[in-house]
């Protein structure tokens, strides 16, 4: 109703307002919304007249194969819209081959190495193959071998719920360990088998210097020689107890010979030209031979003289030790 200046009114006709409601707009997907490569899943929108998607398709249902957010926007018939929530699509993928596998590729029998890789995105956990007759098992980015069998191919795949990735391969050659070696001893002087590559040990511990293939024994005890190739593979002679018991013979002294020296009891002197007396000490300068008359109960046989033919001496009553061996001329030198 509208009045003028004079107070005059006037009534228009009625007019109808119709306000529609907004449309809802959703999107209904027909399977799993995250799987692996190569598959997909359709997307459909919620009833309208009009359909435009986030992909500028205009169907109601539409089939994705790639990761992304998904949204539709409706049109019904009273041109109202709505644009739905976005739906987000995760297409996983089968992880890269992995790099390359890091650790040594020239080992010796029996020994244990560790091998690895970087992280590979995506992966879940690891598959590690290993050559015949090795030990040792892993699903992460590392794993600890120990290469009992021959040469061959460590592999390891990349491994999701999608699969597999191909393989990375690394070769390894497994040495063969040196000959082993054995000691050869004469008197104070041990010598190895091997001409090369040699490290002498005593009683198990290292003597540093001694890498010549000869070493000249400087106390008793236990020896061994390590001979170690260049493949840096190792070998060890069996242990020789070595055990002096007297001095080193002077061979030419006057024509003399004491054998065996060390002994383990019984001796042997032979002399050429001159008639010897024995006198025999322990360490402790105590007269072993000859004894009194009173002394008798010894085993130690006692020859006036040492002739020039050859005396034996049986000391394997006496304890183990030192002894100290003199002859005497009939000239008393």
């Amino acid at each position: 109703t509208v009045k003028n200046a004079t107070a005059c009114s006037a009534t228009s006709p009625t007019t109808s307002v119709i306000v529609h409601p907004v449309p809802t707009a959703s999107i209904t997907p027909s399977g799993s919304i995250t799987f692996c490569q190569g598959n997909d899943v359709t997307l459909s929108s919620s009833t309208g007249n009009n359909y435009l998607w986030s992909t500028n398709e205009t169907t109601q249902s539409i089939t994705v194969g790639s990761s992304g957010n998904y949204s539709v926007t409706i049109i019904d018939a009273n041109t109202c819209s709505a644009t739905s929530v976005a739906t987000a699509i995760t297409v996983n993928s089968i992880p890269v081959t992995p790099g390359n596998i890091m650790g040594n590729t020239s080992i010796c029998p029996n020994t244990a190495h560790t091998y690895s890789i970087t992280t590979v995105s995506g992966a879940t956990s690891y598959a590690w193959t290993l050559p015949s007759a090795w030990t040792g098992t892993s699903i992460a980015t590392s794993i600890n071998a120990t290469a009992n069998g021959s040469s061959g191919n460590i592999t390891v795949t990349a491994n999701n719920t999608c699969g597999a990735s191909a393989a990375q391969t690394l070769s390894v050659t497994v040495n063969p360990f040196p000959a082993v070696p054995t000691i050869i001893a004469n008197t104070t002087t041990l010598s190895s088998s091997s001409s090369t590559g040699n490290q002498w040990f005593v009683n198990n511990n290292l003597i540093n210097g001694a890498t010549s293939q000869s070493y000249n024994a400087a106390q008793n005890g236990v020896y061994k020689v390590c001979v170690t190739d260049a493949n840096n593979c190792s070998s060890c002679s069996a242990p020789y107890n070595f055990n002096t018991t007297g001095i080193t013979e002077n061979n030419n002294a006057d024509n003399i010979l004491i054998y065996p020296n060390p002994s383990s009891g019984i001796i042997t002197i032979e002399t050429k030209g001159n008639k010897y007396a024995l006198i025999l000490t322990n360490i402790l300068g105590e007269k072993i031979y000859p004894i009194s008359d009173e002394e008798q109960q010894t085993t130690i046989p006692q020859p006036s003289l040492i002739s020039h033919l050859s005396s034996v001496i049986d000391l394997s009553s006496q304890a183990n030790g030192i002894y100290f061996l003199q002859l005497k001329s009939e000239e008393e030198t």
